[in-house]
């Protein structure tokens, strides 16, 4: 078994008196129910991180399946809809070994030769750039109602983060989890509701 942590960073659209709930699903099983998705501020986006585990370790072909569902739609009209805005998602692989979680060394290729710098264990969940989230390959999967926001299922995107909009049901992708150490350098990539 290898054990991971895994971050999602929402918001909502807000409608109506109630926050936006999510229930969040990690390869077929239910590891968040109710979520309650409070901030309503696509500059300030909340992270929320869970632990979970899987048959793979982190490899090329190691495909874990995420699922988001928005459990409460609420739509008046088009200045009034409840949605779940994910910015992005990232995960960390712990070291079977050590018990850490392990950012990989920087490394400077502007010089020869070139200086590598060390690796740190990471022990702040509180913010997106601990986690890999930069270069994640993904693919929407070929579930029935899945909101892919008209990409091909099965095409594997790896261009940008996973931002997506669920405006009534849910949203699933196969996610690659290939780094046994975050490679993320520390820097917030761009942010598709916040450009």
């Amino acid at each position: 078994m290898a054990n991971y942590k895994i971050a999602i960073q929402m918001h909502q659209d807000s409608s109506g008196s109630d926050n936006a709930l999510a229930r969040i699903s990690f390869n077929g099983s239910v590891i968040a129910d109710n979520v309650e998705i409070a901030g309503n501020d696509h500059t300030s986006p909340t992270l929320y991180v869970y632990d979970v585990t899987s048959d793979d370790a982190p490899a090329a072909d190691a495909w874990q399946t995420l699922k988001i569902e928005l459990l409460n739609d609420n739509f008046v009209d088009a200045d009034d809809d409840r949605n779940l805005c994910v910015h992005r998602v990232g995960y960390a692989y712990q070291d079977p070994d050590t018990g850490n979680y392990i950012r990989d060394g920087w490394a400077d290729f502007s010089v020869t030769p070139p200086v590598f710098g060390a690796q740190e264990n990471i022990t702040d969940w509180t913010v997106i750039t601990n986690f890999n989230t930069k270069q994640l390959k993904f693919k929407y999967t070929s579930s029935e109602g899945n909101e892919n926001e008209d990409q091909t299922v099965g095409e594997l995107i790896t261009s940008r983060p996973i931002g997506q909009k669920i405006t009534t049901s849910f949203a699933e992708w196969q996610i690659a989890f290939e780094h046994d150490k975050v490679i993320n350098n520390g820097e917030a990539e761009f942010d598709v509701f916040n450009p």
